[in-house]
């Protein structure tokens, strides 16, 4: 199996979740995974697992010297996102011994990756997205060579996105989440300019759900010792991004992530029996507790900010 390198530059404060991550990164030795950031190591992390002691500000100041400017301003952490396309060039140093390189995010767990991307490797296949539609920015690889790299020069509108204070999507589909047609997408995201490259034959892309987003109703994850299944389908992973904000759902005080657990829509399980039991006798009061909450401040907006 091909190795690649994953940048992730993270700062604040490691997630409640992280240990969990940094377990199922374990399972995939191939995926060597790059925490820039300004933290503490998490200890026992996993060998594929290392961390490079760099600013926001070191980040972003090497940002504004590839793109020739005098200094460029992210109004937030998460603005590096917007940044993922220029991540080969800022980290040349750090990925150069690498095949392959790629963009994600933590708020997910990992099953065994390889076996889903392991044709498109032997194919020398250059961009593997886990999303049949856009770019996976859970997770997205990408060979480095000069012509991938360098895709970020063709984006007509790159820095003035750059400094505005939101998130504008660019790794991904600038919030065009409806579009099915990755060439109607705009000209200043990597989606489009991939779909164009390889519509012009320049390079070769893999896009296919491989993934679960969201889990819902009576949807049941299990994690197996480096495998994840999805109601019962192997999938490449699990990424919790729209359950984990919810009243409803929780995540473990575990000390040790278990070799084996379940995750619905409530949370974290070591026993699917208690999963499916919790569910029930969580979901529905917990949500009617947190509406009945919010209530009051709905109504007054309703009556005086109408």
């Amino acid at each position: 199996m091909r190795e690649a390198c994953l940048i992730i530059p993270y700062y604040g404060k490691w997630p409640i979740y992280i240990q969990h991550y940094l377990t199922s990164c374990g399972h995939n030795p191939w995926l060597n995974i790059l925490f820039i950031t300004d933290l503490e190591a998490v200890p026992h992390s996993p060998p594929n697992v290392s961390y490079i002691n760099k600013s926001f500000k070191q980040v972003v100041a090497k940002a504004a010297e590839i793109l020739k400017l005098d200094s460029l301003t992210l109004a937030n952490t998460y603005k590096l996102c917007d940044l993922r396309p220029l991540y080969a060039e800022i980290f040349k140093e750090e990925i150069k011994e690498y095949e392959y390189w790629g963009f994600g995010d933590c708020d997910l767990i990992y099953g065994n990756i390889s076996k889903f991307i392991y044709d498109d490797f032997e194919k020398n296949i250059d961009v593997i997205s886990f999303n049949e539609q856009r770019n996976s920015g859970s997770l997205l690889l990408l060979k480095n060579t000069k012509k991938i790299n360098e895709l970020y020069l063709k984006f007509e509108n790159y820095i003035e996105l750059l400094k505005l204070d939101k998130y504008k999507g660019v790794d991904e589909v600038c919030h065009q989440w409806h579009e099915t047609n990755k060439l109607n997408l705009p000209k200043d995201c990597l989606t489009y300019w991939i779909a164009h490259e390889t519509e012009n034959g320049n390079i070769t892309s893999s896009y296919k759900n491989r993934i679960v987003e969201k889990v819902e109703n009576t949807d049941l994850i299990n994690y197996d010792d480096g495998q994840i299944t999805f109601n019962g389908k192997e999938i490449a992973y699990f990424h919790f991004v729209f359950n984990k904000d919810q009243p409803i759902f929780n995540f473990p005080n575990w000390e040790d992530t278990p070799k084996t657990f379940f995750i619905n829509e409530v949370g974290f399980f070591k026993s699917q029996e208690i999963a499916k039991t919790v569910r029930l006798i969580k979901k529905y009061p917990l949500l009617s507790i947190y509406y009945l909450k919010k209530l009051p401040s709905y109504t007054y907006r309703k009556l005086f900010h109408a």
